[in-house]
């Protein structure tokens, strides 16, 4: 459709729910945004997901320009020393073999990244500037990890983000409206209420609301499962003596695999230890079993003991599909509609990305 883009009703207020919709604001467009519930609520992906930027099983050839666009502007959160939405972490990707530098994804060649591919005694070198709590070098050895990526990652503290892009959105002179208290049964429905509402685009970016609304059989759940422990405690480190966090993940035995990643980010006021990568399982708890496999992985990665309670659990299910679907829904004629989900372990990595990408499709660039 030819018509300029006057108003918007976007629906999802998970961090692409809510910077799509800022973004829209931001260009001039009025803006109401409709969700099933708050963006801090365990159900939305978002504000339990690990915040660490690192393209991650989202097998979309878009993704690598939609990670940099985001890398911008967290790196803008990094310097900005006001806030503290955004903290640049050193990130280690455990490797048991060397990855051929022809492998490596295009992302790793951003210089702002400083990514390095390390064996583990150039690390035990390079510690001695860094002063990085990690495991030991022989324990990393004796596991079989000899090799790893290394580089520098920005670290979002989701609640914080998905509170302070609620609230800019809230307070932004083009919001209509923002109603978290709003479930659509349908996509006729959301078109009912757009028209009602004399918006002439509908953005859709209800995540894994979108395989009943607009019945994707492409779209399955990632089970991921995660604790939290206070990343202030001083009992966790009383036998290190380094200083600075870092994020510690691995997909490859005998700490992780593909469907259980092991991993240790340093997020906010917690550190996150998870996880896993089940698709279609529903359930909606953390087993007995995937727990003492977390508690492993924090006594692995952080050395932190067994027997120490963590804070928090929780469980969510990433978007997943065979390719992001962020496009124009070409079966609705009578009013512009976006589908913006499905970004699988990619979210925070690509959410301004995907923004951005809306704006292009309703011609606002």
């Amino acid at each position: 459709m030819s018509r300029p883009v006057r108003r918007a009703l976007v629906v999802g207020c998970g961090v692409n729910g809510l910077r799509t919709a800022l973004e829209l604001a931001r260009k001039n467009v009025k803006v109401t945004l409709k969700s099933a519930c708050h963006p801090l609520h365990p159900s939305v992906c978002s504000v339990g997901a690990g915040g660490f930027w690192m393209p991650f099983r989202c097998p979309d050839k878009r993704v690598d320009n939609w990670a940099i666009q985001t890398l911008d502007e967290l790196l803008q959160h990094v310097s900005n020393k006001k806030n503290s939405l955004v903290e640049l972490v050193p990130a280690i990707n455990l490797k048991r073999e060397n990855t051929p530098q022809n492998e490596l994804p295009p992302w790793t060649k951003d210089c702002r990244l400083a990514f390095q591919l390390l064996t583990v005694d150039m690390l035990e070198w390079q510690n001695r500037v860094h002063d990085l709590r990690l495991p030991s070098i022989q324990t990393l050895k004796d596991s079989g990890y000899h090799y790893m990526w290394f580089f520098n990652s920005p670290v979002v503290d989701t609640s914080k983000m998905l509170s302070t892009l609620l609230n800019e959105l809230k307070d932004h002179k083009n919001t209509i409206d923002v109603d978290l208290n709003k479930k659509y049964a349908s996509l006729d429905e959301m078109k009912f209420d757009a028209i009602e509402l004399s918006c002439d685009a509908i953005v859709n970016c209800t995540g894994m609301g979108s395989k009943i609304l607009c019945g994707d059989d492409d779209l399955k759940g990632g089970r991921g499962v995660t604790l939290l422990y206070d990343r202030h405690n001083s009992r966790y480190r009383q036998d290190m003596s380094n200083t600075k966090d870092a994020v510690i993940t691995t997909e490859e035995p005998p700490w992780g695999s593909e469907i259980a990643p092991a991993y240790a980010i340093a997020r906010g006021e917690h550190y996150v230890v998870g996880g896993s990568y089940l698709v279609d399982d529903d359930c909606d708890m953390v087993r007995d079993e995937e727990k003492a496999r977390l508690k492993c992985n924090a006594k692995h990665l952080l050395s932190i003991e067994e027997d120490e309670e963590a804070i928090a659990e929780w469980t969510g299910f990433r978007p997943v599909r065979s390719t992001v679907r962020v496009e124009l829904d070409r079966d609705q004629t009578d009013i512009d509609f976006v589908h913006n989900y499905g970004h699988g372990g990619s979210g925070w990595t690509t959410f301004v990305g995907t923004s951005l990408e809306v704006t292009r499709l309703l011609r606002l660039e």
